[in-house]
């Protein structure tokens, strides 16, 4: 019985996965430098709801995987594999998560047929030490990962 519903489970999740997949974005990717070979790049930004009250922690999620038959390496790249800014319906940048990018450099690897999930969460707060919450109303999130230079985006809004 166990086993049915562990079965029943992983089948759930991969289906899940599959769907969200199907409605991200293919890009060509390919790049002037040595340590990166050509590839294909799916990229999909993700909310964990579509709408958010006052102060709910909002969750943002980037799915990012190599559809081609060569490695993806990025060496030196920026501190983070991920990044993701916050705009307005006026396309007025409200912030840029992570807020802070440490001064060091990292290098990633994402092989032919992986996917690679970074998520950040974030309280409604620019910056996020403040103690001012951001207007009611409809933004979006703009994603991008070191491994391309397509990005993806995903509205969502804040109500009261």
């Amino acid at each position: 019985m166990k086993n049915k519903i562990f079965l029943l489970l992983s089948l759930s999740f991969l289906l899940i996965v599959a769907f969200i997949m199907s409605s991200c974005q293919t890009a060509s990717q390919t790049t002037t430098t040595t340590t990166m070979a050509a590839s294909t790049v799916k990229i999909c930004v993700i909310t964990d709801q579509a709408s958010y009250a006052s102060l709910e922690t909002v969750v943002f999620s980037l799915i990012v995987t190599n559809e081609g038959t060569t490695t993806i390496e990025v060496i030196n790249g920026r501190a983070y594999p991920s990044r993701y800014t916050i705009k307005n319906s006026s396309e007025v940048e409200v912030t840029t998560l992570p807020e802070v990018f440490p001064s060091s450099f990292s290098n990633y690897s994402l092989p032919p047929g992986s996917t690679e999930i970074n998520s950040v969460s974030w309280e409604q707060k620019v910056p996020s030490t403040s103690a001012e919450v951001i207007a009611r109303g409809t933004y979006h999130v703009v994603g991008d990962s070191v491994y391309t230079t397509k990005i993806a985006a995903k509205e969502f809004t804040l109500t009261d």
